[in-house]
């Protein structure tokens, strides 16, 4: 799906940070050891901040415009569920830790073609909170 409308892209994004939260709590659901659980709870929390951030940007800033050359959406993980719902914890981390990387990615391409300051700016604000997401499977993985 690709969108040059910028409220467009910041509806999807919400939508994506929906996704996600299911996802986490899919996981949760699967009987996770205690660290991977205090890791999920964040991640959701996390999510959750940033659906709301991207709510609250929409509503607070001049959005006109348009993007060029914007990259196809992540696809949200619980669409990777549909056949792989039994797979152990570490695996389904793998998945999570894929989509997070490709959040991020997502994001900086948007801070790249942004029309203006304010919506590059938030663009990247994302991208370096999905790194931060990235680093915190990382590190669950190599405990696990």
């Amino acid at each position: 799906m690709s969108f040059e409308n910028v409220p467009a892209l910041l509806d999807h994004a919400i939508r994506l940070e929906g996704a996600a939260i299911a996802f986490y709590d899919h996981l949760l659901h699967q009987d996770p050891e205690p660290e991977a659980e205090a890791m999920l709870r964040l991640l959701i929390d996390q999510e959750k901040k940033h659906a709301c951030q991207l709510a609250e940007f929409k509503q607070s800033t001049s959005i006109a415009g348009f993007l060029q050359n914007v990259p196809a959406f992540p696809l949200p993980p619980l669409d990777l569920l549909a056949e792989r719902r039994h797979l152990p914890i570490v695996d389904l981390l793998k998945i999570a830790l894929q989509f997070e990387i490709s959040s991020r990615d997502f994001y900086t391409t948007l801070a790249q073609f942004a029309p203006n300051e304010p919506i590059r700016d938030f663009f990247a604000a994302l991208a370096r909170f999905e790194q931060g997401h990235i680093d915190l499977i990382t590190r669950q993985l190599s405990y696990s």
